[in-house]
């Protein structure tokens, strides 16, 4: 292990890629409140400009050869849209999810992300210290990890 006195020397393996991510699951347990295969496919995410959702800026749809990937891993936001007006990632803007098959429309706002870098002095890695949204009304807390993706969507 390095002392640290040359840091050139070391490697930080933080894995932080994703300590920001906006994930969205769908519930899968189709014979409770789950979504079916079906109901999934033609999923897709609009990107809006707040306040509300009156001007759509971007969409996001599944790609047919992609279909099981938002049926079987969900939507990370931080994803799906490039870069606007110098500014990355999804705070700052609303969303809907929407599943044609199904009918069925989710709202996304008031995306909340903060962090801070950690470690010794070689080696600093950026964790998130907050990370909380608003899915239809309600207001959801997703920093800790353990937990799971931000949000479920059912049926």
């Amino acid at each position: 292990m390095s002392s640290c006195e040359d840091c050139s020397q070391q490697t930080c393996d933080c894995f932080s890629e994703f300590e920001d991510a906006i994930q969205l699951r769908f519930d899968l347990d189709s014979l409770h409140q789950g979504f079916r295969r079906a109901d999934v496919r033609g999923a897709y995410v609009v990107r809006f400009a707040p306040p509300g959702f009156a001007t759509p800026l971007d969409t996001a749809r599944e790609e047919r050869q992609s279909s099981q990937d938002f049926y079987r891993y969900g939507i990370v936001l931080n994803e799906l849209f490039l870069p606007r007006n110098g500014t990355y990632g999804p705070v700052g803007y609303n969303y809907a999810v929407v599943l044609p098959a199904s009918g069925r429309r989710y709202l996304i706002t008031d995306i909340e992300l903060a962090g801070e870098t950690r470690g010794s002095n070689c080696c600093r890695c950026y964790r998130n210290t907050r990370k909380r949204l608003t899915l239809d009304g309600t207001y959801l807390v997703a920093e800790d990890p353990s937990r799971g993706p931000a949000a479920v969507l059912r049926r």
